[in-house]
């Protein structure tokens, strides 16, 4: 009777639980979680075809997710340099540096602390594991390959593409385009290429420690649940 019940309150819309986005994929979870407390839900419930949903959502989340950590840790370094002003000003403090370090280790890591907090409270029957093992597979093996080949990408750019001598050789040829200003794309080339190596650095132990989170918050959340179906075992 409780796998009828378990059954029951998905199997009319579980063909179609596609995740449309990381919050949508956390409470599908949550809900199988809450479901599988107190009722068994039947072995394969969740189909290959849903749980390679949950880690494309994750694929995906950890994709737009990662760009945005490598692009932006351009940015702040260059704010953190002064070479672009922050606040209005090119001659940043300590706080102005600090301020741009912390925005580029916002994303991964409030991403990775909510995950990972969300999963740790979650109770995880088979259903609701798997589900958990979709989306993160899917996400933190992202993140990963994604920081490494960015990182790579950012070097073979530094020392192949933004050379000096190349960037000088384009700044010349697009004097007419810049109407002979060519001193400035020519130092903004060049300032990017200054923060290339070390905002790629950052970024890249940026997102390895978020995956670190998650994988750990994981660990902690599995041995959590594991204690508490024991104890439902011993009340059953």
């Amino acid at each position: 009777m409780a796998a009828d019940k378990g059954g029951g309150m998905f199997s009319a819309g579980l063909a179609d639980m596609k995740p449309t986005s990381l919050m949508h994929a956390l409470s599908e979870i949550e809900n199988f979680s809450v479901a599988e407390m107190d009722a068994d839900l039947p072995a394969g419930f969740v189909t290959t075809k849903i749980s390679m949903e949950f880690t494309e959502r994750g694929f995906l989340t950890a994709l737009v997710g990662t760009t945005f950590t490598f692009s932006e840790s351009i940015v702040s370094f260059l704010a953190a340099k002064g070479l672009i002003p922050i606040f209005t000003s090119t001659d940043p403090g300590i706080f102005e540096s600090l301020f741009s370090y912390a925005m580029n280790l916002a994303l991964p890591l409030s991403f990775a602390l909510m995950i990972g907090l969300i999963l740790y409270r979650t109770f995880r029957g088979a259903a609701t594991k798997k589900l958990i093992n979709s989306l993160l597979s899917g996400y933190v093996s992202t993140i990963i390959v994604l920081a490494i080949a960015y990182f790579f990408l950012e070097n073979i750019i530094y020392y192949k593409v933004l050379t000096p001598a190349n960037i000088a050789k384009w700044t010349d040829e697009g004097r007419q385009i810049f109407n002979n200003q060519w001193s400035q794309p020519y130092y903004l080339l060049m300032n990017i290429r200054s923060v290339l190596i070390p905002s790629g650095i950052f970024s890249l132990l940026a997102s390895i420690g978020s995956a670190a989170v998650i994988i750990i918050l994981w660990i902690m959340g599995t041995l959590r649940s594991n204690k508490f179906s024991e104890f439902l075992k011993q009340w059953e």
